[in-house]
């Protein structure tokens, strides 16, 4: 599987938005002016790291949920569309009717000195909640969970505070997001809080649409997209709920922070990390709540708790089944009643008067029917009492369990905050006993309250309000005094305590809920149908999500209250009583008896507990000092939370705040807001100073900051309306202005205000950004009516207007000087941006801290050009960026250290810094690879980049200089000695550390821009390095984007003209610079994956010393790449792209385990990375464990369902094991559906086009898509790559050596076949990069020809011997190689692989152009390798004395089918007429085979270890005349050789059933029948020119077609062969049987005396019938001896429903037979038997049996035993076929498919046999019908034995006789073997090599090009077909038997 980059980018980025907004000055900054000095700096996130932003006055803290958001700059996702420029806005109140409203930013209450009360509460709407996740959403109205009424009594009976603190609201529903596979943590949460009573009755609605009308009716739809997906792993959700857990527990602390007198003092144990749960075993609760069980009520639901618990009533299976049960009881015991009441006597009373009642008339006796209408109604009532009361009695026992946990484990919380008061309390009394005892006197600090004006001391002591009384209570709670301890507690809010420990409840409820989710799933696909809908899956997930949700919520709840009750055991103190109140279902209920709970006293007297619990005043008081106008209210100073400095300022600050004090507490102000911005010391300090400095600027724009971020807007509109009356240019409150008025909706208004900030000083960053968001990110929730003072905002991103504020900006700040002339000044005024000099240089206007905010200016502008569709205009702003960290400072200028810096002082251009890294790079290498020290080598080599001087010094600083000097010459010599490109330059990580101070040795490796002259203190060193560090990292992500741009272009499927970097080709030798700067400037481990990308894709090599000390190593891209994965897992373990782009390269290298074992790593880190978990289940499906790949793949799917590679990976999985369930068809009769049933096709008749159904018809659909996006590639190319008359100027020199007027009409036919390229009428399907890839490998082919023909004439054989070609500087001119243009991107391939299609519903151009497509993506990866030689490969001598040498090449040399054929074929070839090659690619097995064939073979080598390149090098240097291809499209192929052309003629065989469609394969071994010949596109061509006398299947010579060749990307479907075929007389398929296996010496069994071989056919029969008889009894010793065996022996894959629903029906039709199969997998077997007991019954089920799979040699043997081989049609048996022949057993074909090869080499193997038509079916119905037939036929007869005979007489045994057609046929085949052309290897081998010569022969005379003159003087045979027919000595080409069958 390809590997992947990080995002779509493919770079490191930052994932976080930049919100912006008011942000107040620098703390560490004393103000100037209108606050023009800022130095710290503040960031955002970029590429793992802090982005680049400082800390103005004028921009807003990024804060969730703020407004003016601006995305990251550094952000390289490049081809997003601005999107991360602005986040959305927050719905802001509209002001109250009471209140002041501005309407122009310059007269905001303008009116009136008096300030604006803030906001009441009461005045601003709340604002809907944020959910843990981040996201908005509205809790629902009606579903708010409370405690219990118990909880909330025995809470308020220890603090009246704490009754809020237990309740459990509803939490809102975070959104899911697209393709979300797992539920997340806060989604977890929010499903945790919804109401059990909800969730009891989502538990038990089956349908999703019935489930949705609860949600909708108890207002919790927004929940139900969650709950419809699974969980994650518990491992995995506990560790994201910790994070989530983190952050909550701030947000508590704070909230806790601003309500408590106590906060500071509060002692809450850290929250535990939720234990993972692996099993909690079978959880009872979960069939109650599924609704699969009913336990009736119970005293512990229907009655109090107190009361007496009754025992445990039985479990039913429904309610239903109880409520009847029990309504029959009721009406029985009615009815039992009656019947007493008329059979026993009416009693007789006195009535008073002595007088007899009347007697009482009996009961009617009920009628059945009366009884069970009765008892339905009584049912019906007893069903809804009972469900109401179990819902009431769940309910409650939930939220009384949630709030008894929280309740009890607040009281340890609070004991533990006691007892660490009173231990400082003791502490602190010592301290002062120690002082006093020194001293005499004792120290007392200032009460938080005091107003005394002492100065705070720092000394420890006890508080002024502390007594003696609060010391012996600090004691008396140590000691374990429970009263001290009830007396403390009731002035102690529980509300910190709850919410703390609420989290940890829910943290430990969402692990149970993640393992009781899988618990319901698994219990609900046990007890119910399975959920193979979409619909049906999605409520399952709900029922599981509801159920668990309430068991997970009582579980942990017991699970905290426990141990809380163990805390509190060790505290001493009197544990609340705990009961258990029943258990229903399982659900333990948790109480806490009130009475158990000591009940403080009612009152406490004063003064008896420590200030540090006192409880705030939450009265503010209107007080003088805090007013600043008529109306204005302070907040009230002297908070108990304030530390005593604080205080004493506040108290102090008229008479005592200096501008030293204010600058102070200013800087302390600062510190709180970016920290706190709701502290409420924050408004009385900033008060209390405007106070005392009215007009100080720095302090008011703070005031507007605090204000903002509290949501009180008018007060901050307030604010910066004061400081623009006392300074109007005061851009920093113009900016913020700009943003509280959008925050409150008044977007028009805000943009005035931010352009009016913009062009008051351009420089103002903020304000650019702010406005910059609103451009670009409109408003994703449109006002329909918004009221009245709040604007539309706007719904459509405005990026003209975006992009001139850029250009604005851009000019304002980089303006030229005043230029001459009314001309020039109209230029200057159009196109300021155009009269800047290049490369741009840092301006004076921008200190060195803010470069990388400029930078993200000309980010902004490439980004919006990106947007627009001007790819090539924004690489321009990207370059500037980048030119700006490249130049000095201006200052450098002015002063006279300009003289002796010899960087370039007018800039230097990103072409320069490339072409510099290339030199310094190489330079670096060798320095490297000799140890790190200057040596000879390194001076060498920098002195061939002219880096020496004259006294052998190397000067690194003046490599820039010398770079600009020489121009353009210094990159043309470059490009020219590297062939066409910059040289490849491979650095080691490590290398990278060296690379900057030796690229800025004086700047001293930092970027020139950042260069300062001196920095006087340590802080602004500090800021200084902060400075660098953020231009760095972003100057990183600009050298990223840049190489991502180049990236893209290059795989684009469409050429770019015009895209060079300054006259330089991009190439992958100008990415590495790029991407080696961006790594050295910024170590990321995003960057090192996607340069360990680069670099696997690399066909380059250097040396390099891994230690010290240690020779140097050759190591090529892949080694290189394998480093920089390592180096970016040393920055981050956990980077799961990393772990799998290592373990592909791992898998390439051929170390699968480890591969393995990196992939499962990148699968823990990230269980929902479809990528890495397709790569998974590939590497496991490798390693032979299918069953076990598809779990994986599954996932992968699950998570993208649009994944085509795992798609693709599922479904040859799933067919590999026979899982068939959902399968579908393309155009098929039956279908498997989504059940596993066999179902009739739904084929619609009227619809056009092939009809797809299931995940077949997903893989035709995936197919038909790619094949047609994949004929964009490469279009643009042949305009943009030169010129008409120049490619035919190239073609007509390649081709003929001439030149273009000299070859007549030709070039007509070449500008024909141009046109539609060049401007012309382009056909649709024309493939323009495949055009040329075929065209550049057509004109290699006639150079190396046009060699041949020039050196050595058209000799054919020769008897001298005649030198090889030496490669002359002529003959690199003469014989150049046509190259590739470089614009030409790499081809797309299809998912699907040309080997998958044997098995898919493929047409024939489909299959087709999968391999052409491959094949091209072949050529382009070879052709464009930079070891290739500038000229073709030279031909070799012709073949001395006749000899021709033939090359082999294979990677299957082994124990493989390929070698089991082939191992006789090398050693048979003619010694006289053949010097035979093999190369093997694969390192040797030891097997037999391999040994006999490196034994018998003329020249065998070893090449597994080989690059291409030298394999290449030898084969050329081995003179090969023919080169074949044995693996073909297979694993392990080594394609690129054939690529190279290395011989003249080259050919594929054997080990691919299919065309290769290739340039670089000239010839295919076949047979008229695998290969009907009208399936040769060569044919068709001759057909359309009329050379055969027939009329064309198609129009032909389209203006993409070459003689003889036309385009495969052709729209025909009538041809599938763009090869010549050479085809064999009889079968193509070759056999070694004959050799190997047809001896049997097999020995009899114990005391049988074998059977005498006379010599004559009637022996031998019954020598093989009694061995085939004795065979069959020790394998199936159960089997009947006429019981039909039927079999089939090939892999599973190849099995499919088609097939096998024949087999069924066959078994069906003959239920005496049996159906063998092999365990090839092993997990077939259990598909294929579930398949058939569904399909056809447990009988026929029965008869379908299974073996494991055998040695090859026991295989063949047991070939004897079936007695009918059934084939499979897909994809026949090819190997196996030939096995079961050569034992005699016929073998049932048919050849289903007229194109698919693979679907016909079984009727090529039987007809070869000479017995062809009885093992020929027409079709399925024949199919059938034959095998039933000839299963009929055989009949066997018993002989007794002739006791007379000879021992060794056949008819001295029992003998089993056949009879019928199918022994009749078996007996030939057996007979005929020896002497049949199927098994007779020497007669193919010599039928093969006339092939060969044949070949080499045309290629010589030129006859097998048509576009030559030779062909068109060639005889009629080779004119009507390209194809090469051979004739066997006795059968002749065989044409006549053969011809019913193609």
């Amino acid at each position: 599987m390809s590997q992947q980059g990080d995002n779509p980018a493919g770079f490191s980025s930052g994932g976080n938005q930049r919100q912006a907004g008011p942000v107040p000055m620098s703390s560490s900054a004393a103000p100037s002016g209108h606050g023009s000095t800022q130095a710290a700096e503040t960031t955002g996130s970029s590429g793992g790291q802090p982005y680049p932003r400082r800390i103005s006055a004028g921009s807003l803290s990024s804060r969730q949920g703020r407004n003016g958001s601006i995305g990251s700059y550094a952000e390289p996702t490049v081809q997003s569309s601005l999107a991360g420029f602005a986040g959305p806005p927050r719905s802001a109140a509209a002001p109250s009717p009471t209140q002041a409203s501005p309407t122009t930013p310059h007269h905001v209450n303008s009116t009136t000195s008096t300030f604006p009360p803030p906001f009441s509460p009461m005045d601003v709407q709340p604002l809907p909640p944020i959910s843990m996740a981040g996201n908005t959403a509205v809790a629902p109205q009606s579903t708010v969970a409370m405690a219990s009424p118990d909880i909330v009594r025995s809470a308020s009976a220890i603090n009246s505070t704490a009754t809020e603190a237990f309740n459990f609201p509803v939490l809102p529903a975070p959104q899911s997001v697209p393709n979300q596979a797992y539920q997340t943590p806060s989604q977890v949460q929010s499903i945790l809080s919804l109401p059990p009573a909800i969730l009891l009755h989502l538990a038990r609605t089956k349908d999703l649409s019935a489930q949705q009308a609860i949600a909708h009716k108890a207002n919790v739809t927004s929940y139900l997209t969650a709950m419809t997906i699974p969980p994650p792993s518990p491992d995995h959700l506990v560790k994201g709920f910790a994070d989530l857990q983190l952050a909550q527990l701030q947000v508590a602390a704070t909230q806790a922070a601003s309500t408590s007198s106590a906060t500071a003092d509060i002692v809450i144990p850290p929250a535990p990390v939720p234990p993972i749960i692996t099993s909690i075993g079978e959880h009872p609760a979960i069939p109650l709540l599924l609704g699969q069980v009913f336990s009736p009520p119970t005293p512990g639901i229907t009655v109090p708790f107190s009361a007496a618990r009754t025992e445990f009533q039985p479990v039913f299976a429904s309610v239903e089944d109880w409520s009847q049960k029990a309504a029959r009881e009721r009406v029985q015991a009615e009815s039992r009643r009656a019947s007493d009441a008329v059979s026993s006597p009416v009693a007789s009373t006195s009535n008073g008067g002595g007088a007899s009642a009347p007697p009482v008339r009996p009961p009617l006796h009920p009628t059945h029917s009366f009884t069970e209408r009765e008892v339905a109604k009584m049912a019906a009532k007893l069903k809804h009492w009972a469900i109401a009361e179990e819902e009431k009695g769940i309910n409650r026992q939930v939220m009384s369990s949630k709030g008894a946990a929280v309740l009890l484990a607040s009281q340890v919380g609070v004991r533990t905050t006691l007892v660490a008061n009173a231990t400082r309390t003791v502490e602190t009394s010592e301290a002062m006993a120690a002082t006093t005892s020194a001293s005499g006197e004792p120290t007392v600090s200032t009460s938080l309250n005091s107003a005394n004006g002492a100065s705070a001391s720092v000394t420890p002591a006890i508080p002024a309000t502390s007594t003696a009384d609060d010391l012996a209570r600090a004691k008396a709670i140590l000691n374990g005094g429970e009263e001290e301890f009830e007396s403390a507690m009731q002035t102690i809010d529980l509300t910190p305590y709850a919410e703390s420990y609420k989290l940890q409840l829910a943290a430990l409820a969402s692990g149970y809920f993640a393992q009781l989710h899988r618990e319901a799933v698994s219990r609900l696909l046990a007890t119910t149908a399975p959920a193979s809908q979409f619909e049906g899956g999605k409520a399952l997930n709900v029922r599981a999500a509801a159920s668990a949700a309430i068991a997970a919520n009582a579980l942990a709840a017991n699970e905290m209250a426990h141990e809380a009750q163990e805390q509190l055991k060790r505290f001493g103190a009197d544990v609340p009583k705990l009961v258990t109140v029943g258990e229903t279902g399982g659900l333990a209920v948790l109480e806490i008896d009130p009475q158990a709970i000591a009940r403080p006293p009612s009152t406490v007297q004063s003064g008896s507990s420590s200030s540090q619990l006192q409880q705030p005043q939450q009265q503010q008081q209107q007080t003088n000092q805090g007013s600043t106008g008529a109306g204005f209210i302070a907040p009230t100073a002297g908070s108990s939370n304030q530390p005593s400095e604080v205080t004493h300022f506040l108290a102090n600050a008229v008479t005592e705040c200096t501008e030293e004090k204010r600058d102070y507490f200013l800087a302390y102000a600062h510190s709180l807001y970016s920290t706190d911005p709701t502290n409420e010391s924050l408004l009385p300090i900033l008060h209390t100073l405007d106070q005392v400095h009215p007009n100080h600027l720095p302090t008011l724009l703070l005031m507007s900051c605090v204000y903002y971020t509290t949501g009180m807007f008018e007060s901050s509109i307030y604010f910066n309306d004061r400081i623009l009356k006392i300074d109007e240019n005061y851009v920093e409150a113009m900016s913020n202005m700009g943003t509280t008025l959008r925050a409150m909706g008044k977007w028009l208004l805000a943009e005035d205000w931010w352009w009016k900030a913009i062009k008051l000083r351009p420089t103002y960053w903020d304000a650019t950004e702010n406005l910059l968001g609103v451009l670009c990110n409109p408003s994703s929730n449109p006002i329909p009516n918004p009221p009245a003072g709040v604007d539309p905002p706007p719904t459509k991103p405005r990026y003209s207007e975006a992009l001139s504020l850029c250009d604005y900006v851009d000019a304002q700040i980089f303006r030229p000087d005043p230029v001459q002339g009314d001309e020039a000044r109209f230029e200057a005024f159009e196109n300021p941006n155009k009269l800047i000099p290049r490369p741009r240089q840092l301006p004076i206007s921008v200190p060195s801290s803010h470069v990388h905010r400029l930078q993200n200016l000309f980010y902004a502008k490439g980004n919006l050009k990106l947007a627009i569709g001007e790819t090539i205009q924004s690489l321009d702003e990207f370059y500037k960026a980048i030119e700006v960290a490249l130049s000095l400072p201006a200052w450098t200028k002015e002063r006279a250290l300009v003289e002796n810096v010899a960087y370039p002082v007018t800039g230097v251009s990103v072409r320069d810094l490339v072409i510099a890294t290339t030199i310094m790079g190489s330079i670096i290498a060798v320095h490297s690879r000799h140890g790190g020290t200057m040596k000879p080598a390194t001076l060498a080599e920098a002195q061939r980049f002219k880096m020496v001087d004259a006294d052998g010094v190397f000067h690194p600083e003046r490599l820039f200089r010398k770079v600009r000097e020489f121009g353009d010459s210094y990159a043309t010599d470059l490009v020219r000695a590297s062939g066409g490109s910059l040289p490849i330059v491979l650095l080691q990580p490590e290398d990278l550390n060296k690379l900057l101070p030796v690229l800025f040795p004086e700047t001293g490796g930092v970027l020139p821009c950042m260069l300062e002259s001196s920095m006087a203190t340590e802080e602004q060193a500090t800021a200084h390095r902060q400075s660098v560090q953020l231009t760095s990292q972003t100057t990183s992500t600009m050298l990223l984007t840049v190489a991502k741009i180049f990236q893209d272009f290059m795989a684009a499927p469409t050429a770019v003209k015009g895209v060079k970097l300054n006259g330089l080709p991009i190439t992958q030798s100008i990415l590495l610079p790029l991407y080696y700067v961006a790594l050295a400037l910024h170590p990321s481990p995003s960057t090192c994956n996607n340069l360990g990308i680069l670099l696997s894709t690399m066909n380059a090599a250097t040396l390099v010393t891994e230690k010290p000390g240690s020779p140097p190593v050759l190591v090529n891209g892949q080694q290189m790449a394998l480093k920089y994965y390592r180096a970016g897992l040393a920055l981050d373990s956990k980077h799961p792209h990393l772990y799998t782009n290592l373990g592909s390269l791992l898998k390439d290298m051929g170390q699968l385990p480890q591969a393995v074992q990196m992939y499962r790593q990148a699968v823990e880190f990230n269980p929902t990375f479809d990528v890495a978990l397709a790569n998974l289940a590939n590497a496991i499906k490798d390693t032979g464990h299918i069953q076990e790949s598809i779990p994986y793949y599954r996932r992968a799917v699950e998570v993208n369902p649009k994944f085509p590679e795992a798609i693709c990976g599922l479904v040859n999985a799933l067919g590999g094991v026979c899982d068939w369930v959902g399968r579908g068809g393309v155009n098929e009769k039956y279908i498997v559906d989504n059940a596993g049933d066999l179902v009739a096709a739904q084929n619609d008749l009227n619809t056009p086009g092939p009809v797809r159904q299931g995940y077949l018809g997903q893989i035709s659909e995936l197919i038909a898509k790619q094949l047609v996006d994949g004929q964009q590639y490469g279009a643009g190319v042949v305009r943009s790559f030169q010129t008409a008359d120049k490619w035919i100027s190239d073609i007509s020199q390649f081709m003929y050596d001439l030149q273009p007027e000299a070859i007549g009409p030709v070039a007509e036919t070449w500008m024909f076949r141009l046109q539609p390229f060049l401007g012309g009428h382009r056909p649709p399907w024309a493939n323009e990069g495949g055009f040329v890839i075929r065209l550049v490998e057509r004109l290699m082919r006639r150079v190396q020809r046009r060699w041949y023909i020039a050196v050595y004439q058209k000799t054919h054989y020769t008897t001298e011997i005649l030198p090889a070609i030496a490669v002359q500087e002529s003959d690199v001119v003469k014989y150049r190689r046509p190259v590739l243009p470089p614009s030409l991107s790499i081809p797309p391939v299809p998912t699907v692989l040309p080997f998958h299609v044997f098995t898919y519903p493929v047409s024939a151009r489909e299959t087709r152009l999968i391999s052409h497509r491959t094949g091209l993506r072949i050529s382009f990866n070879t052709l464009t390798q930079p070891w290739l030689p500038r000229n073709v490969y030279p031909p070799p001598p012709p073949p001395l004395n006749g000899k021709i040498n033939i090359g082999y090449v294979s990677s299957d040399l082994g124990n493989h089918p390929l070698s089991h054929l082939m191992q006789s074929v090398f050693g048979f070839h003619d010694p006289v007429k053949f010097n035979v090659f093999l190369y093997a690619t694969s390192p040797s097995d030891k097997s037999p085979y391999r040994q006999k064939i490196e034994h018998e073979a003329q020249h065998f080598l070893d090449v597994s270890s080989w690059s291409n390149q030298a394999i290449v090098e030898r084969i050329v240097g081995d003179q090969i005349h023919i080169l074949i291809n044995l693996s073909g499209y297979t694993k392990g192929a080594r394609n690129e050789v054939f690529a190279c052309r290395p011989a003249p003629v080259q050919m594929s065989y054997m080990g691919f059933a299919g065309t290769l469609a290739a340039g670089w394969c000239d010839y295919f071994v076949v047979d008229p029948i695998v290969c009907p010949p009208h399936l040769v596109s060569g044919n068709q061509w001759r057909r359309a020119q009329g050379h055969t006398g027939q009329m064309a299947d198609s129009a032909g010579d389209g203006p993409t077609d070459f003689e003889g060749d036309p385009d495969p990307e052709s729209l025909d479907d009538t041809y599938v062969y763009t090869e010549k075929l050479i085809y064999m007389p009889h079968s193509y398929f070759v056999t070694d049987h004959k050799q190997s296996w047809f001896e049997d010496n097999l020995p009899p069994p114990p005391g049988v005396v074998p059977i005498a071989d006379d010599g004559t056919k009637e022996r031998a029969w019954a020598i093989e019938e009694d061995r085939r008889w004795q065979m069959r009894k020790a394998m199936f010793p159960d089997l009947p001896d006429d019981t039909v065996i039927f079999a089939n022996w090939n892999q599973l894959y190849k099995i499919d429903p088609f097939v096998y629903r024949m087999w069924l029906r066959i078994l069906t039709k003959h239920p005496n037979s049996v159906l063998w199969l092999l365990r090839f997998p092993a997990p077939g077997e259990h598909h294929l038997k579930e398949t058939a007991r569904k399909w056809a019954g447990e009988d026929v089920a029965k008869r379908v049996i299974f073996t494991d799979v055998t040695n090859k040699n026991e295989h063949i043997r047991r070939g004897r035993i079936p007695d009918l081989f059934l084939d499979t049609t897909e994809c026949n048996a090819h190997t196996t076929a030939c096995d079961a022949l050569a034992q005699g057993t016929p073998v049932l074909t048919w050849p289903r498919h007229t194109h698919k090869m693979c679907s016909r080499v079984a009727t090529s193997v039987v007809v070869a046999t000479g017995f062809g038509p009885q093992m020929i079916a027409k079709d399925d119905h024949d199919y059938e019908r034959r095998a039933v037939s000839l299963a009929r036929s055989l009949q066997y007869i018993m002989l007794p034995p002739n006791y007379q005979a000879h021992p060794s007489d056949p008819e001295a045994r029992p003998q089993r006789r056949g009879r019928g057609e199918l022994s009749d046929l078996r007996r030939n085949l057996f007979l005929t073997r020896s002497n049949s052309p199927l098994f007779d290897t020497r007669r193919w081998v010599r039928n093969v090599e006339k092939g060969y010569q044949e070949a080499w022969s045309r290629w010589v005379d030129g006859t097998e090009f048509e576009d030559s003159g030779e062909w068109d003087e060639c005889g009629a045979t080779i004119r009507r077909s390209g194809c090469i027919w051979v004739a066997d000595e006795i059968d002749g080409p065989n044409i006549e038997q053969r011809k019913d069958y193609f």
